[in-house]
Order: C-alpha cells, then sequence, then structure tokens
C-alpha cells in the first residue's frame, strides 16, 4: 500500500473490478452447514454456505466491495458464522480505512506527549492524545474523522492498533483546534514501531472532504499486551436491548491472561461509541483483585444497563489493565462489539404461503417455494439476509447440499407492501426428501441496528415414487371405413416417476397401431407422471400392450383392450359405440361414436353425459356436425371417478333416433396425475 494501513487509489485499481478485498481464511471450526455472513459498515455484503463435508474448499473466502460503494472513511467489517444447529460465534471486528490521496493538504496533526518524537514510558500509560489544529478553512460543526494506525519495526501494519474517532468542530476549537485521546491498547498492540495519524474533514458548507498531511511518531511502550477480553451474550456479534437492559446488565470474561498472579489489580474499561464519537453517559469502570480461582480460567465482571442503554445504536469498546503484583503493567487488546439497544423485540418469523398444511411436497416445489418477508418498520435500503436449512425426518440431522442464503435490499415497492419475497430453488428443497426445513432471516436498518427474526420450521414431504403401471379404456369400434376422418380409438395411459423413458408395445398382428402407425412408441413420462396413448383397429380383436422403463427393465406392465363392431342404433342412427375405463384424471378420454343413414336432413348429431364427465369446449351437451361419410364422435373426460349416463340423438330425424348408455371413470392410477395429454 501506499500508506502502511490505508487503502489509497492506487490499492483500490489494482483490483478488477476496482474494490476492496476481503480475504477470510478457514477457522478450525469450519463445518459442514456452517452459513458465514459477512458484513461491511454494519451492511450485509456477502453469504458463505459450506454444503460438503470438506470445508476447505470453500476457503480462503474472497469478496470484492466495489470502490463506487466506499468513500474516503473507516469501514469496520466482521463476520458472523451460524452453524447447523443455529449457534452463532461473530469474529472480531476490524477496521478498513480508505484514503484515496495519501498526500493530504491541511496541517498534520501532532502527539503532544511524543518527546524527540518518540512515546514512550509513563507519559502513554493512560493513553496518548492527538492535537488537531485550527486548520486552514475551520469552522463549527465541520465533522472530522481521526485515524490512527500502528505498525511494527518492518513497517508492517498492525490490524489491533488501528482506531477512528469522530469529533464535531465547536465553536470554542474554530479559534485553537482540539484534543482527542487514543486509548492504552491501541497503543500497546504497537510495542516497539510507529503509529500514523491524520484526520479528515467534511466542511459544515458539504463542499468535497478534504485531509490532512500525516504524523508519525515512534513508539516504545513496554507494558506487556495481554489478551482481549469477552462478551458472552454478544456472541452473534450484538448486545442487543434484552441484554442491556438485564437486572445485572451484561458479561464481560476477563481470560486466565499470561502471568495472572493471585491479588494482581485489574481495572476494566467500558466506553460506548456512536459512529466514532464518544457517549459521555456509555462509560464504566471496574476494578477486580484477583483470587487463587480465577487463575484456571480468569473471571467474569458485568458492564451495567446505564452504561449500554445511552449508546441506542452504536458500539461499545472494552479493555482492561493489569498491575502486577511485581508492579509491571500490562493492557489488553480492545474487544469491540455491535450495540442496538432501541429494537428490542424478535422479528416475525418469516412465512411459506404455498406450505399447504405446514408442509411442502416436491409437486409444490417444482418451480422452488417463496419465503416471505414482513416486519415493523420496513424501510427501503434495509438488507435482508435469510436462511434455509433442511433436516431429516429426526429435525436434527443437517441434509448436505440443502442448505440456501441469500442477501436483498428492500424496494421502494417492497415497502408500499410490507412484504419482501424470496424463492427458495426446487434443488435446495427436493434433496431433503421427507424430513424438515428451518427459515429465518436477519435485518440490518439502513437507519442502524439490526434483528433477527424466529425461525419457522417446515415439513418437507417426497411424494412416493409412482408404481410403474398400465391403464387401457376399452370398448371402441374398430375402424371399419379408412376413408372416414372419424377414426374410433381406445387409449392407453402409462404412469411412473416423472422423467422415466419408457418404451410402449402393441401385441396384436390384426391391426391395430397408434395414431401415427407404428406399433411401438418411445418417450418421457412428463411432470404429470403419466403419458396417454391412442390406439385405433382395423378389425374387430384384443390387443395386448406392454410397457418397460428404458433404463431399468424391471419396471413391466401389460394390459389389454378390446375393439368391439358397433351397437346397433335407433332410426335414422344407424349403429353407435364408446369406449370406457379411462382414469378420472381430467385429461384420460373416454369417446362416443355414431354413424347416421343417408337422409340429407340431417346432417348434425347431439351427444350429452351426466355426472362431473364434460366434453372438452362443449361442457356437458355438444352438438356435433356429421362427417362425409356420416359418423360424428365427441372425448368425455371426468375429475371424478363415477358412472356417467350418455345420450344420442339426430335432432333434425323424422323419426326417433335416440340411444343411450353409460361409460365409467376409474379412480387415477397415482395421487400425481394432473391434466395432460
Amino acid at each position: 500500500m501506499t500508506l502502511d494501513g490505508v487503502i489509497t487509489y492506487q490499492d483500490l485499481n489494482e483490483l478488477d473490478p476496482p474494490g476492496v478485498l476481503i480475504v477470510i481464511s478457514k477457522s478450525a471450526h469450519a463445518a459442514i452447514g456452517d452459513y458465514l455472513t459477512l458484513y461491511w459498515n454494519g451492511i450485509q455484503a456477502n453469504i458463505l454456505y459450506i454444503d460438503t463435508n470438506t470445508p476447505s474448499d470453500f476457503f480462503p473466502w474472497k469478496t470484492i466491495i466495489p470502490a463506487s460503494l466506499v468513500p474516503n472513511g473507516s469501514y469496520p467489517v466482521q463476520y458472523i458464522r451460524m452453524d447447523a444447529a443455529q449457534n452463532i460465534a461473530a469474529s472480531s471486528i476490524v477496521t478498513a480505512l480508505v484514503q484515496r490521496d495519501a498526500s493530504g493538504v491541511l496541517a498534520a496533526p501532532t502527539f503532544p506527549e511524543a518527546i524527540n518524537n518518540i512515546l514512550s514510558g509513563s507519559a502513554i500509560s493512560d493513553g496518548t492524545t492527538i492535537a488537531v489544529p485550527a486548520y486552514n478553512g475551520i469552522a463549527e460543526n465541520d465533522t472530522l474523522q481521526i485515524a490512527w494506525v500502528g505498525a511494527n519495526s518492518a513497517g508492517e501494519t498492525i490490524p489491533d492498533s488501528v482506531v477512528t474517532l469522530s469529533h464535531v468542530v465547536t465553536a470554542n476549537e474554530v479559534a485553537g483546534g482540539f484534543k482527542v485521546s487514543i486509548v492504552p491498547p491501541f497503543i500497546a498492540a504497537i510495542g516497539v514501531g510507529q503509529a500514523s495519524a491524520w484526520y479528515t474533514v467534511q466542511p459544515a458548507n458539504h463542499n468535497l472532504p478534504i485531509s490532512s498531511k500525516i504524523a508519525q511518531a515512534q513508539v516504545n511502550m513496554t507494558e506487556v499486551t495481554l489478551p482481549a477480553p469477552v462478551f458472552p451474550e454478544g456472541n452473534d456479534g450484538w448486545i442487543d436491548a434484552s441484554e442491556a437492559t438485564s437486572s445485572s446488565g451484561i458479561s464481560l470474561a476477563i481470560p486466565a491472561y499470561p502471568g495472572m498472579g493471585v491479588n494482581d489489580i485489574v481495572t476494566i474499561y467500558w466506553q460506548g461509541k456512536v459512529k466514532g464519537t464518544l457517549v459521555p453517559k456509555a462509560f464504566n469502570i471496574d476494578t477486580h483483585i484477583v483470587v487463587a480461582a480465577d487463575l484456571i480460567s480468569g473471571f467474569t465482571t458485568s458492564v451495567p444497563g446505564t452504561a449500554i442503554t445511552p449508546i441506542g445504536i452504536g458500539e461499545g469498546q472494552a479493555y482492561y489493565r493489569v498491575s502486577f503484583i511485581d508492579r509491571s503493567q500490562g493492557v489488553s487488546a480492545a474487544a469491540l462489539i455491535n450495540v442496538d439497544t432501541l429494537h428490542t423485540q424478535l422479528l416475525p418469523a418469516p412465512s411459506f404461503p404455498e406450505a399447504g398444511n405446514d408442509g411442502i411436497t416436491f409437486s409444490e416445489a417444482a418451480d422452488g417455494t417463496t419465503m416471505q418477508v414482513s416486519y415493523p418498520g420496513m424501510a427501503e435500503g434495509d438488507g435482508i439476509s435469510v436462511n434455509w436449512q433442511g433436516y431429516q425426518s429426526d429435525g436434527i440431522t443437517l441434509i448436505s447440499g440443502s442448505g440456501f442464503s441469500d442477501i436483498h435490499t428492500v424496494t421502494a415497492q417492497e415497502v408500499q407492501v410490507q412484504k419482501v419475497t424470496i424463492t427458495i430453488p426446487s434443488s435446495n428443497i427436493t434433496v431433503i426428501g421427507n424430513g424438515y426445513a428451518t427459515g429465518q432471516y436477519q435485518a440490518t436498518f439502513l437507519a442502524g441496528g439490526m434483528a433477527n427474526s424466529t425461525s419457522i420450521k417446515v415439513t418437507v414431504m417426497a411424494e412416493q415414487t409412482p408404481v410403474f403401471q398400465i391403464k387401457t379404456t376399452s370398448g371402441a369400434p374398430y375402424w371399419s371405413n379408412p376413408a372416414d376422418i372419424v377414426r374410433p380409438c381406445n387409449v392407453v395411459t402409462v404412469s411412473g416417476a416423472p422423467g422415466t423413458e419408457v418404451e410402449v408395445n402393441l401385441q396384436s398382428t390384426r391391426e391395430a397401431y397408434f395414431t401415427d402407425g407404428t406399433q411401438a412408441w418411445r418417450g418421457y413420462l412428463p411432470v404429470a407422471g403419466f403419458v396417454n396413448l391412442s390406439v385405433y383397429c382395423m378389425a374387430i380383436s384384443t390387443v395386448g400392450v406392454s410397457a418397460f422403463d428404458v433404463t431399468n427393465a424391471s419396471n413391466f406392465a401389460a394390459g389389454a383392450m378390446v375393439f368391439n363392431d358397433y351397437f346397433t342404433g335407433s332410426g335414422g342412427l344407424l349403429k353407435y359405440g364408446y369406449s370406457t375405463g379411462a382414469s378420472a384424471n381430467g385429461s384420460t378420454v373416454n369417446s362416443l361414436y355414431v354413424w347416421m343413414d343417408d337422409n340429407p336432413a340431417i346432417t348434425r348429431v347431439t351427444f350429452s353425459v351426466t355426472g362431473n364427465a364434460t366434453i372438452p369446449g362443449y361442457k356437458q351437451i355438444a352438438l356435433i356436425n356429421l362427417s362425409d361419410a356420416r359418423s360424428a364422435s365427441v372425448n368425455v373426460i371426468d375429475s371424478t371417478a363415477e358412472l356417467s349416463a350418455f345420450t344420442i340423438n339426430a335432432p333434425q330425424s323424422s323419426i326417433p333416433s335416440t340411444v343411450t348408455g353409460n361409460i365409467t371413470f376409474a379412480s387415477p392410477l397415482s395421487a400425481k396425475d394432473t391434466s395432460h395429454e
């Protein structure tokens, strides 16, 4: 980097596309089912889901924040891990400093405690100050961001030393400038090395930001650097309102630091900040004298709610100092935690509108299923991170490949309807089989803060694999007049698993054919799980039919269909016929056929059916023109297994010309049958 610890214009443009590169290495605890959510400046920036038993394949995990979204400034960066059991852990927060022009033009800050440009000894044991001068153009209400970055003797940036502070210029400071304090952890992290400091001004008159020149000083701090404290309630990276307002406040765990001894005096500091500005009332100091029991695993102290709630939405910073019994000194690294004491409740769980009876079937999930998110106060620009995870029927064992996550920014249109809809892909549902899935989301509010939703559990049901089988209609007349366009047919229905490649053969030497003139058909069963094939025959005959699964010959089925002669009719209605036994799936047809005499006055016939049966295009009554060969026909479908009575009538005949009969519709082959032919 051009300036150690700072991302400059040159650094941004080393990437394609330009931006800030964030690299996360594999942790020792990475495992299948982990969700990692990356936060840049408090907003979800990326999500990683580990869906195999080889987590190392997913790391290093790299994310680029586009340069267009990164103006000069200070940006907290953190990621949160949620494992398969929905346990949450947060990384420490690091700070990214972006300063496109590292040269600066305003007067550099100074280090008042530096002697011969060296910060050392008791002068900095309680921290050090950065003095910002009355720079050119200083004005009341200017907003400044002051940066402190440490480097070791080799010039390498020390992440734990990086800190930024914010300050708004008051009327009293216009003439002489002001000072800000850097607390001991950010100095002790350097040890022996170098500190750099500068400031960036956002003028009150809204002109473009302008930066100072850089001040540098040597650091020689001999205090021992100790491990940072831990926030037990902050395992998700946040202290929320319920935690902050508990009667005991929040816990702060001090580890068994190196060299801990009985009677060490440990002083614990807590300070709240909002956007880098200290909150005076969010301050607490506690003192603890080490006892023998502390030497094993450290001890726990607390921060009272009165020192947390004034923060509202911001962050808390904690560290401790140790006066060892040998009178040497030590200071810990700082621990940072996000704070939101304004959003006091869990958000409502998401919903799955397509999950009938609290379950999602495979057919319902053919195009995925929708997760709907709605919560009070939804605003344009809010960030929503959704999670979906599948489990076996025990509700505990995670299913590899079922996890899905997505990041979504709320739009103005979604605010109007107070609802965000996100689709869970079909592949993340069907892999579950028979089991369960949980859905939840996290909202990061544009106005600041975050909140998690309660989770919802839904049943995922894989319908039973359909049996490979055949069903036929029977009784259709044979095709006695090849010149006639009305060609009576029976129907063979083959059912099984969707996508199965099948071959269907007619076992006949008596001139029975599919409508394309062949005696064999090959194709794939569609999504409905069945296919209807029409068969005609040139003679009175019983025709055998068989089908098999091309890729699994053990899936075999056979049946038979009868082709009859026509029945004798009435009056001008010379003869008629019909097929019967169709599946009541709203698709497979029974058919009615009629052959009239030569009376030219008769040009049409009517067909009617009863029950729930219908004639496609005509409801239950159809008036049909005769063909040149004096014949007519209709197809009949039904979605109810029943007996339907039919009537065929020649209304133009001068003599009674009516016949009646019954056709049956049988229960479908499979519950998967839908309208298809």
